[in-house]
């Protein structure tokens, strides 16, 4: 039945075609009215906890029960004179985010897509390598680099929202590789966080039951010398989030780049052995001596995230969604 949402008389739905899904929106008002124990006690909950019985999972009423939005203080660090708020741990992203930042703070990058450039980051990069990127160690490095306190650790998508009071909004919401599980009568799309390797430093299967996962996710807002509001931004793209915000944070910051071409300026990223470039970088490029290789890619591509951003500065807004993901921005009046 799910068939009847993505496709339209055989062929998967194309860019422009609308998506229609009746049931989930019956139920959002539904939620609305009732509020969450419409969704964390009675049928639907019940719906979820079956199948995860049926097919082998672990959750129970009891999870429903006793699960609960954490409200927690922002990861907080100074960067080129501006103060960097971020997802804290347990969230990975925001770690990475500010290790990445720092690692290159201060340091003379060279014009964009030049060979230094590529080299500053490839070394900021390699040192997250060595690290590692499990809560623990990166608890360890921030406590290092920034005398953070000792917390223990307990397909994506982004918004931001801005207005003319200052209130600010910066969203990044997930369902992983997604399950392809719709809960009966609701069109609820359950996730699959086990889909996703970066989340699991362990490799695949390493999962232990009633252990909380980690995100990726690094909802950002940058604040000026006068900690008042400048940029919000956040990114999809699972392992790459981080980097493709630090980059997009570097490139306004430090090269002063309009805000649309700093979000859709090529990108690049580290991971598995591979160092991945976007087409624009110097040709003449390479790692010498190491065990890693470089990978030029011929397009830009989602794989680099999609960095959707806001901006605020001298009491005019601008915004920019990232082409990479079909990224939209309003501006209104």
């Amino acid at each position: 039945k799910q068939a009847e949402i993505f496709f339209k008389e055989d062929q998967v739905l194309a860019v422009g075609d609308k998506l229609q899904m009746p049931m989930l929106a019956d139920f959002l008002d539904y939620m609305a009215s009732e509020g969450s124990a419409a969704f964390y006690k009675g049928e639907v909950a019940n719906k979820i906890i079956q199948a995860s019985k049926d097919h082998g999972g672990f959750l129970t009423q009891a999870d429903f029960d006793q699960y609960q939005v954490l409200i927690r203080k922002p990861l907080q660090f100074k960067y080129c004179g501006k103060t960097i708020l971020t997802n804290p741990l347990p969230s990975t992203g925001g770690s990475l985010l500010t290790l990445l930042l720092k690692f290159i703070e201060n340091k003379n990058t060279g014009p964009h897509q030049s060979k230094n450039y590529c080299q500053v980051f490839y070394e900021a990069f390699e040192q997250i390598e060595n690290i590692g990127k499990s809560p623990d160690h990166l608890q360890k490095a921030l406590h290092r680099l920034l005398t953070a306190p000792n917390n223990k650790r307990g397909s994506t998508s982004h918004l931001n929202i801005l207005d003319r009071w200052g209130n600010a909004v910066s969203l990044t919401t997930t369902i992983g590789e997604g399950s392809g599980f719709f809960v009966e009568g609701t069109q609820i799309h359950m996730n699959n966080m086990l889909g996703e390797a970066a989340l699991l430093p362990n490799g695949f299967h390493s999962w232990e039951p009633n252990v909380r996962l980690s995100s990726m996710m690094a909802p950002t807002m940058v604040l000026d010398e006068k900690e008042s509001l400048e940029i919000i931004l956040g990114s999809g793209g699972a392992s790459r989030i981080p980097g493709a915000i630090a980059q997009v944070i570097h490139l306004l910051i430090d090269h002063q780049l309009p805000l649309a071409d700093a979000v859709n300026a090529a990108r690049l990223h580290l991971e598995h052995g591979i160092y991945n470039l976007e087409p624009g970088f110097d040709p003449a490029f390479d790692l010498v001596d190491s065990k890693n290789k470089v990978k030029r890619w011929e397009n830009t591509s989602m794989f680099f995230g999609g960095v959707h951003t806001i901006s605020k500065e001298k009491g005019k807004f601008r915004a920019a969604g990232d082409n990479r993901r079909d990224g939209v921005s309003r501006v209104g009046q």
